[in-house]
């Protein structure tokens, strides 16, 4: 039993079908799951923030006991764990 290659033709038309299918799924997910800084637990315990940087640690007084990090702090780690994992896997 010998197997041929697929037609150009052929891989072309599944190219656009996996691409779509990936678009349809994508957009899907995007309706059904919430939005950034909506999810319902995260709303009850920090109330509506649009953000992933952690807000201020308080104590139950409300004193700041730890003053959070910046979203600058945040985004220099990611660029330079980005360009470390460029150095280690370019090496």
């Amino acid at each position: 039993m010998s197997w041929s290659l697929p037609s150009e033709r052929f891989q072309i038309l599944a190219s656009l079908a996996a691409g779509a299918a990936f678009l349809v799924v994508s957009g899907i997910l995007m309706a059904i799951l919430p939005s950034l800084g909506q999810l319902s637990a995260n709303v009850v315990e920090y109330g509506k923030q649009v953000t992933e940087t952690p807000p201020p640690l308080t104590d139950t007084a409300g004193h700041i006991v730890y003053p959070g990090f910046s979203a600058d702090t945040l985004f220099e780690f990611r660029l330079y764990s980005i360009g470390a994992r460029a150095i280690l896997w370019a090496g």
